[in-house]
């Protein structure tokens, strides 16, 4: 019969007789036993191989007394001859050995063995008695070279980890070591299918699982009973998933954790402080470790250090429970709840989808705006879209000022079809003086930038300032007509309009039009021969932002600064920088 060939994993166990402790630590379901069993059939096969194994799985019996020394013991009696009485002695009575004695007569016992040797405890996470980690402690620190314990469990055992880590006496497989690859997938779907599913749908499938084993055989099960619509929209939610994360994960855990671990599910990602926040009311501080221990399919995010996601699968399980058990109202004030604490940590576009979700009109569309505001204040575009693009025609149409920066970062993005569609959507309702003015603005931004007209000629509308224009629409006007100014030789008046533009825009913090004013203050400046005062000026405005992240606003103003580095004869600086603008620029 065809098998799943794990190699990878047969080569970490291999690995792992050079140490006296192999912890393997993984979800429920990631197929901890069975890579453990077929790698002990690979070694009853090779007969070259003197090893010994020991296999054996752990229960909760076993934290009461002695019965789990007594069962390793009772293991290496039937598989080597032990001569000494003691050893014999040492299990007659219900009495607790003494740690230190328990374990010399173990040292004693290998230390008449001589071939290789393997302990394998399965399921260890059974094992609560600190008695028994504690003499696991001592054990794996005097054990000989020739015998290897191997520990598989959901959650990492009382052990003195880090300490072991440091030693290199420890070798760690987990959940990551265990995932399937896509040639396992593959082999995993002609044993279980009659018919072969398309590579395209295995490696969604093989993303939608994350390599999970229990997940990709139930997903496979599935489609050799029902065909492809098994796998359309494969979640948490499917009857067999729902019975084993009920049974595997949900039973096996405190009430107060169970908790703890659905409220925490309406989040694709989160940290110590966010999950506080969530459960506020449950009567107790949880700590991220005391999740993370238990090995719930719940793993550190890639990008983001510090926090933690669930599956996708078990997620999707978690939340249909949380609304089953806890109702709709409960679920939007965890959402508000997490908003909240978002904001506080400066997550903002996570801030407002659990805003949204929260069903709290005002506080979502205040997040909204106020975050809006910011972004286009720096110059990024694209979070502004993303977030504006939830947003029916109907709330566009109830608030005005989300339909204006949405335009804004459309036409400064240069998405000039997008913006001038909306740019119509917007026109047709009544508008307010500083509405419109904002609508002259924007149309003629969006002519002015579609046909690449130069801006010698630049052509302003009429009557462009009024006592109503928003001072960002007031601001950027100034420092077109400084700049049309300075390109047709009108230096002292570019620098006059461009200084009173800086003010104006200094008012209200818009760094992304404010770059440009201090750019042409910089050029006016270095052509009517200021040149000291242009590099003091460069400098105290890219120096804030040399390391900070490459916005609109760093583009612009690093740009100003390769010149001065050129200038100034320092290639090495003018060529770094350049080469970090470079893949930044479009227009």
């Amino acid at each position: 019969m065809k098998t799943i060939s794990r190699l990878n994993l047969n080569k970490l166990l291999d690995k792992g007789l050079n140490y006296p402790l192999v912890l393997i630590v993984a979800a429920p379901g990631s197929g901890k036993s069975t890579s453990l069993n077929q790698w002990f059939s690979l070694y009853e096969t090779r007969s070259e191989e003197n090893l010994k194994v020991i296999h054996f799985d752990a229960a909760p019996k076993f934290n009461e007394g002695d019965r789990l020394f007594e069962k390793i013991f009772k293991h290496l009696s039937a598989i080597t001859p032990l001569w000494e009485a003691s050893f014999f002695k040492l299990f007659k009575t219900d009495q607790e050995a003494e740690k230190e004695t328990l374990v010399d007569i173990f040292i004693q016992s290998f230390s008449q063995i001589s071939h290789p040797i393997v302990i394998a405890i399965d399921d260890f996470h059974h094992i609560k008695s600190k008695r028994i980690t504690d003499i696991f402690n001592e054990l794996v620190n005097r054990l000989p070279s020739h015998i290897t314990f191997i520990l598989s469990s959901r959650n990492y055992p009382d052990l003195s980890i880090s300490k072991l880590k440091l030693e290199e006496r420890v070798l760690i497989i987990d959940g990551n070591d265990l995932k399937l690859n896509q040639e396992e997938l593959f082999t995993l779907n002609e044993l279980l299918c009659d018919s072969q599913i398309n590579e395209q749908r295995l490696q969604v499938l093989l993303a939608q699982t994350e390599g999970w084993f229990v997940g990709i055989k139930l997903a496979l099960l599935a489609y050799a009973k029902d065909g492809d619509m098994a796998l359309e929209g494969f979640s948490g939610t499917q009857p067999e998933l729902l019975n084993y994360f009920a049974h595997e994960v949900i039973s096996k855990l405190p009430s107060d954790l169970k908790n703890i671990l659905l409220s925490t599910s309406i989040c694709s990602s989160f940290n110590q402080a966010l999950c506080a926040a969530i459960n506020s009311e449950s009567g107790r501080l949880i700590k991220l470790e005391e999740l993370t221990q238990h090995e719930l399919l719940i793993t550190p995010d890639p990008d983001e250090p510090k926090w933690f996601r669930f599956h996708p699968l078990l997620q999707s399980f978690l939340l249909q429970r949380l609304e089953i058990e806890k109702g709709t109202k409960h679920l939007q004030s965890l959402h508000l709840n997490a908003a909240k604490c978002l904001l506080a940590q400066d997550k903002t576009s996570l801030a407002i989808y659990h805003a949204r979700q929260s069903k709290d009109e005002s506080f979502y569309f205040n997040t909204l705006l106020n975050a809006s505001n910011e972004w286009l204040k720096k110059g990024e575009f694209d979070p502004v879209i993303d977030a504006l693009k939830e947003l029916t025609d109907e709330e566009f149409s109830s608030h005005s000022h989300h339909h204006l920066n949405l335009i804004y970062a459309l036409t400064f993005s240069r998405r000039f079809n997008q913006a001038s569609f909306q740019l119509g959507q917007f026109k047709q309702k009544n508008r307010s003086q500083s509405e419109i003015d904002t609508m002259r603005f924007l149309g003629y931004l969006i002519a002015l930038f579609q046909s690449d007209a130069e801006l010698q000629n630049l052509n302003l509308p009429k009557n462009r300032i009024t006592e109503h224009t928003p001072i960002d629409v007031s601001g950027f006007y100034l420092i077109m007509e400084a700049y049309n100014c300075m390109y047709n030789g009108s230096l002292n008046e570019a620098f006059k309009l461009a200084t009173k533009a800086k003010h104006l825009l200094m008012t209200i913090n818009h760094d992304f039009f404010l770059s440009y004013a201090n750019l042409i203050l910089i050029l006016c400046d270095r052509y009517l021969g200021r040149g000291i005062q242009a590099i003091e000026l460069m400098l105290s405005v890219f120096n804030p932002i040399k390391h900070g992240p490459k916005t609109p606003v760093w583009v612009n103003i690093a740009s100003g600064m390769v010149v001065v580095d050129y200038e100034q004869n320092r290639l090495e600086e003018a060529l770094k920088l350049g080469e970090q603008i470079i893949p930044l620029t479009s227009h």
